[in-house]
């Protein structure tokens, strides 16, 4: 059996599995990231969570695969950002594991890595040419052309929570104002709900404690048939609409997936982006690109930085630096 393995690292958890060639998980460990100690704390707990699976591994392990939640040179494995991990900035993780490890490692952004799943096990295994949006807390994208994964220049091909769709719109936690992520992210989502709460209250009735009022909240209501949230799903589903359609016609995908925590709460959003895509979209890319949810779930970033680091390997890059 070819084993790699496959690690996912986000501002709260780190999880670290064998995966194989079929995109199978064995395996899995996961622990607190402890992000707020800084990156040595968090490197500490890495290494020993992949040590922990390969102390476990059934047979040799070839390389191991990072996704990684923030902006990342995938040709030299260095973190330039990560901004739900203090202190990490132009971190050069490829290099402490390899020299930690002896094994090849091969770190990429961890939506790119959760598009590549796709690709390889997922929604998008039909297509060549496709892209990713998932919509959680933040909103991310990855990008495959010609069957390749797109990174940028600089890493950070993709970021379509942070393209605006609002001119001078809601202040975004990346810097910018009217930004995709400003609207439909879940932290977005929580503060312009809870500020029609405040200002509409008659509107809402009992909803509970403002404080604690999410996207996953507003779902609920609105799957119960609560009007006021109704309207707001559809104002929102209405802007990952638009943001799709600049999307669609900037790269002319044939597919788009969609996946992500947001959208398990609200999965009949991709109704409305197929249906604002026909709309607004340029014909040409409107009528060949077909909108899926996705579909591997919460291990997609893992699977996919496993998938990564194999094909590497393939191609020759299997030295570690």
């Amino acid at each position: 059996m070819d084993w790699v393995i496959g690690v996912d690292i986000g501002g709260t958890k780190i999880e670290a599995a064998l995966v194989d060639e079929q995109g199978a998980v064995q395996g899995l460990h996961r622990q607190a990231t402890q992000a707020d100690l800084g990156p040595s704390v968090v490197l500490d707990r890495l290494r020993a969570s992949i040590q922990t699976v390969l102390d476990r591994a059934p047979g040799p392990v070839r390389a191991v695969g990072i996704g990684f939640a923030g902006q990342v040179d995938a040709s030299t494995g260095v973190v330039y950002y990560a901004p739900n991990l203090p202190g990490w900035r132009d971190v050069p993780l490829k290099a402490e594991l390899e020299g930690a490890l002896g094994l090849p490692v091969f770190v990429l952004n961890d939506v790119h890595a959760a598009a590549w799943a796709e690709r390889a096990y997922g929604a998008g295994q039909d297509w060549d040419d496709l892209v990713c949006v998932f919509v959680g807390t933040g909103v991310g994208g990855g990008v495959i052309l010609g069957g390749r994964l797109q990174t940028g220049a600089g890493g950070s091909l993709g970021e379509v929570g942070h393209m605006p769709i609002v001119a001078d719109g809601r202040a975004c936690r990346c810097g910018g104002r009217g930004c995709l992520e400003a609207y439909v992210g879940g932290w977005a989502i929580a503060e312009q709900v809870q500020q029609d709460i405040r200002d509409h209250p008659a509107a809402w009735g009992d909803v509970g404690p403002l404080e604690t009022f999410t996207a996953e909240t507003l779902a609920d209501l609105c799957h119960r048939g609560h009007p006021r949230a109704r309207e707001w799903s559809a104002r929102l589903s209405r802007y990952l609409g638009i943001g799709m359609v600049g999307v669609v016609n900037v790269l002319n995908p044939r597919g788009l997936i969609l996946g992500g925590g947001v959208l398990q709460g609200f999965p009949e959003w991709l109704t409305v982006v197929a249906a604002t895509i026909r709309e607004l979209a340029l014909p040409s890319a409107a009528r060949i690109v077909e909108v899926r949810q996705a579909g591997l779930g919460r291990h997609g970033g893992l699977i996919g930085a496993a998938a990564w680091a194999r094909l590497q390997t393939r191609s020759g890059l299997s030295r570690p630096t």
